[in-house]
């Protein structure tokens, strides 16, 4: 059974159950699939809540060496930012001793494409990988075209198989939130200035919307967001939320989300209940792509067109009701699992059955 390794820097919490699919969905097709996670601890093995070894290893090349020498796999997928120096010491070993590198990357900074010294490093990962796995179709423009027929595409998700059942109605969910509006926007995120919050609060100052109210879930609410929404009867902040059960259960209630600046995995959850999303046209991360303009959401100019579409959705329910059967089809089908592994395994064949290492 041949082995992959996916060797990274950085392990967020929701990527758990996705990497437990991954190492069975691999099984079933013949391959052997391990995580190495670079820490600065001494090496050992740690079994996370979903019962996956994921060995973890000091942050340093005879660590990282010795483990490489110890796994010898067939193919290194790797996930580390392109400023990180183990990156470039994974990108010589892999090259020395002949094993198929594949790079897993945005192609660019995202928030920062036009950098010339970090495009130099991208291009560079880009010619010396054996494949290139990115998060959505949107990133192929980073890639130069003599590089896309070793690109695939791995569509960015949360893993939907981890989201609760919520048995209690819509009513009774805002009845125990004491939401108590005709319609609902929820905004769910960290208060970061590149996510805009300051613009949706704006809007819903706005008189046609008091009978409609905005919920606000996330970290970061300081005194500056407090006395932004201080007088709102229709602003809602209903703290950091990480319970699984009682955070879905808020996206159930609510009609629409909306993060005006940069979005991210909010737009899966959203549209995994079924919720219209719309944004501002600004940088944004690649889960963007499931946000089709005029079929799961609006993406706007201005905060004026942002607020008139608002509005509308509120309004108009027979073309809000359409818009969240599309947004909740086109997420379940393009953003599962499943889906997310087709690009990993495409680009795994593809090494192993079409290439010779570098």
């Amino acid at each position: 059974m041949k082995k992959i390794l996916l060797v990274t820097n950085s392990l967020y919490e929701y990527r758990y159950s996705i990497y437990s699919d991954f190492i069975n969905l691999f099984y079933e097709k013949g391959y052997e699939f391990k995580i190495v996670l670079i820490e600065d601890n001494k090496s050992k093995t740690v079994q996370t809540k979903d019962n996956i070894n994921f060995i973890k290893i000091h942050s340093g090349y005879k660590s990282l060496k010795n483990c490489l020498d110890k796994e010898n796999p067939e193919v290194v997928i790797s996930f580390i930012i392109p400023s990180n120096k183990m990156l470039w010491y994974l990108f010589f070993y892999t090259i020395n001793n002949k094993i198929f590198n594949i790079t897993w990357t945005h192609g660019v900074n995202l928030q920062d494409p036009k950098n010339k010294i970090k495009g130099v490093m991208y291009k560079i990962i880009h010619v010396f990988s054996s494949a290139i796995i990115l998060y959505s179709v949107n990133e192929k423009k980073y890639i130069a075209k003599e590089y896309l027929k070793k690109t695939f595409i791995a569509n960015n998700t949360i893993n939907f198989k981890n989201i609760p059942d919520i048995k209690e109605s819509k009513e009774l969910i805002k009845k125990n939130h004491q939401i108590d509006y005709k319609k609902t926007v929820l905004f769910v995120g960290r208060m970061q200035a590149r996510k805009k919050i300051e613009v949706l609060i704006d809007i819903f100052k706005e008189s046609r919307y008091n009978e409609f109210g905005l919920v606000i879930v996330g970290p970061g609410f300081d005194n500056h967001y407090s006395k932004l929404i201080e007088g709102q009867k229709n602003i809602q902040y209903l703290g950091a939320i990480y319970e699984d059960y009682k955070i879905n259960s808020v996206f159930k209630s609510a009609d629409l989300f909306c993060i005006p600046g940069t979005n991210g995995l909010g737009i899966n959850q959203a549209m995994y209940w079924g919720l219209p999303c719309l944004a501002l046209n600004v940088k944004h991360s690649p889960e963007i792509v499931y946000l089709v303009n005029g079929e799961t959401g609006y993406i706007l100019g201005t905060k004026n067109e942002l607020s008139d579409k608002i509005y509308e959705l509120l309004e108009n329910d027979d073309l809000r009701n359409k818009m969240s059967l599309k947004a909740k089809n086109k997420i379940r089908k393009e953003a599962s699992i499943e889906a997310m592994f087709e690009g990993f395994l495409n680009a795994c064949n593809y090494v192993l059955k079409d290439v010779r290492p570098n």
